[in-house]
C-alpha cells in the first residue's frame, strides 16, 4: 500500500515542479521575475538539475515500456553524476539533490518536495531477486543528510529530517528528526536543513 499520494505520473508536470524548486533553492532573486528561456535551458545543463531531468527522463521511458532507453537513460546518470537510480522506483516531483556523487536510490516510493544529499542510500538490507521487496518509503517534505542510509522495508513520514551520516533501520513518524548509528529521534519537530 503506497504511503505517498502520487497520482499518474505526468513528465510535463513533475519537471515543472522540479524547476519550481530548483529555482526557489538556487536562484532566490528571480522568484519574482520572468527568466528568459535561454537561462531555464543552461539551467538545465547544472550538476544539480540534470541529473533529476535525466531519471525523469527514465522514469518516463520505463512507464511507457521504453526499458532500454529507460536503463540507457539511467546509466548516463550513473556515469556522468555519480547518481544511481531504479528506474522503477516512484520519485515525487520537487526532487532535490544539490550533489549527486554517492547517491543510491533503490526506494519504493519517495514523496513530494525531497531533498536528497550526497553519499546516501535508500535500499534494501540484502540482495532481493524481486525489485518491490524489502525497500523503503520515503515521505512528503523529507531532508536526508550527506552519507545516511535508509535500510530496509520501513517508511519515513512527512516532514522528516535524517542527519548526515545516521543509519536509518526503523519506522520515523512525521515531524521528527532523527540521528545517529542507529538512528534515534532527535527533535520532535521538523527543523531546517541539516
Amino acid at each position: 500500500m503506497p504511503m505517498n499520494t502520487h497520482h499518474r505520473f505526468n513528465l510535463r508536470t513533475y519537471v515543472a515542479a522540479d524547476v519550481r524548486r530548483y529555482r526557489q533553492c538556487f536562484h532566490k532573486d528571480d522568484r519574482n521575475q520572468d527568466i528568459p528561456k535561454i537561462r531555464l535551458c543552461l539551467s538545465a545543463l547544472s550538476p544539480r538539475f540534470a541529473p533529476i531531468l535525466l531519471l525523469r527522463l527514465s522514469h518516463a521511458a520505463t512507464h511507457h515500456h521504453l526499458g532500454l532507453i529507460g536503463k540507457l537513460l539511467s546509466m548516463m546518470n550513473f556515469v556522468i553524476f555519480g547518481l544511481e537510480v531504479a528506474s522503477t522506483a516512484r520519485i515525487g516531483p520537487g526532487l532535490l539533490l544539490p550533489h549527486t556523487y554517492g547517491i543510491v536510490i533503490g526506494a519504493r516510493e519517495i514523496g513530494l518536495n525531497a531533498t536528497i544529499f550526497q553519499g546516501v542510500t535508500l535500499g534494501a538490507v540484502a540482495i532481493d531477486p524481486f525489485y518491490e521487496l524489502g525497500r523503503p518509503y520515503v515521505g512528503n517534505n523529507v531532508t536526508i543528510g550527506a552519507g545516511a542510509k535508509i535500510l530496509g522495508e520501513i517508511r519515513i513520514g512527512d516532514d522528516v529530517n535524517v542527519g548526515a551520516n545516521s543509519v536509518v533501520l526503523k519506522n520515523v513518524g512525521n515531524g521528527l528528526t532523527v540521528g545517529g548509528i542507529p538512528a534515534t529521534v532527535l527533535h520532535k519537530q521538523s527543523s531546517t536543513l541539516l
